[in-house]
């Protein structure tokens, strides 16, 4: 995809090499400040490229410090220019640029990782910490509105749509936040007082969210979005789910919410990941389950021989379902696959599938 840029460029030898520029570009801090801005690759001769300023001396894109540096000078109207060997001063992009033509492209940073491919004020691709994607991921709403569903049970719609609306302006910062709602949150914000700040409660808006969510540690707010602390630090017990390859907010998000009824975090990460958390599977249908169990019933007691497809139908489908199975049903299944494995019409060859276990963190409510 990048070497579309050195093409526009004419840099025809510098294939393969812009996608790594970008990324370390990305990476670098200047002063302390993530770089924001731009870069236009098109052939210092494109005739519509207006060059306000002219280096005397070009700056190589190998030399990222520099060209990290040089982003300070764009604006939101000028851009830095590149015929994909070298920065060669800053301009824009008139409007006159026939998008057919396609010779003129824009390397925008978005934040700290964070950069993206356009052309013509479409994005080709996206880039979010060395991961390219074809657009960048928008936020999940309908997956916190189903986890809002089935962590609080019924919450009047418009408890729901500001608890949102306010989670999607946790998103759009560009630092990490972490934000906790929770039933018991007018007393989690008195049991830790002494680790953040308490408050007296009040509506959380959008415009609080940016201004509150600043500081280190967590917001907690009720399920009608009525804040009772900020800033404040998490507490929990090691769960399996931590992972040494996320944060410090991940993890303790994790430690807190997972076990407890009624809490859920959503996490926004200084590389802009965001997490809901406890990770729900998706629901399935109950009757999708127990059409299974019964075919497998049906197998070890009313055929003498399973037809091979049947067999397999089944069980490749409960292989894949398996944190949907109570105990007792997995107790069930290990008892009956074998039985009914044995009953196979040919067996030139057969798939193991090992002791089904119940998940630990089994619910009835992952079925609907």
């Amino acid at each position: 995809m990048m070497d579309v840029t050195t093409i526009a460029g004419g840099a025809f030898d510098a294939y393969r090499t812009q996608y790594e520029i970008h990324n370390r570009i990305s990476s670098l801090l200047y002063e302390g400040s993530e770089g924001l801005g731009s870069i236009i690759y098109s052939n210092p001769s494109h005739p519509h490229i207006k060059i306000d300023i002219e280096f005397c001396n070009s700056i190589p894109l190998s030399n990222h410090t520099a060209v990290r540096k040089s982003l300070e000078l764009t604006s939101n109207t000028t851009s830095l220019l590149c015929d994909g060997h070298e920065v060669y001063g800053i301009g824009r992009l008139d409007g006159d640029y026939d998008e057919g033509m396609e010779n003129a492209f824009l390397v925008r940073y978005m934040r700290r990782f964070c950069w993206q491919l356009e052309h013509a004020s479409k994005t080709l691709m996206y880039v979010e910490h060395g991961n390219p994607l074809l657009r960048k991921t928008d936020f999940p709403s309908d997956l916190l509105r189903d986890h809002l569903s089935r962590v609080f049970g019924s919450l009047p719609a418009q408890h729901i749509n500001h608890l949102v609306s306010v989670s999607k302006a946790l998103d759009e910062q560009r630092h990490g936040a972490l934000l906790i709602i929770a039933e018991d949150a007018s007393s989690e914000a008195e049991r830790l007082e002494q680790q953040g700040y308490p408050v007296t409660p009040f509506p959380l808006t959008e415009e609080l969210l940016r201004t509150t969510s600043k500081v280190d540690g967590a917001l907690i707010i009720g399920t009608d979005a009525l804040c009772y602390a900020i800033g404040t630090i998490l507490d929990g017990m090691a769960h399996r789910s931590c992972t040494a390859s996320r944060g410090a907010r991940y993890n303790s998000a994790i430690r807190y919410v997972h076990g407890k009824a009624g809490r859920l975090a959503i996490v926004k990460s200084e590389d802009g990941m965001v997490d809901i958390l406890p990770k729900l599977p998706p629901r399935i249908k109950r009757a999708d389950l127990d059409d299974r169990i019964a075919k497998l019933r049906q197998f070890t007691t009313s055929v003498e021989y399973v037809d091979r497809k049947d067999f397999y139908h089944v069980m490749n489908w409960l292989d894949g379902h398996r944190n949907y199975l109570s105990p007792d049903l997995c107790s069930e299944v290990n008892d009956l696959w074998p039985k009914a494995e044995a009953k196979l019409e040919k067996q030139e060859w057969l798939r193991g599938f090992g002791r089904f276990n119940a998940d630990p963190d089994y619910s009835e409510e992952r079925l609907k």
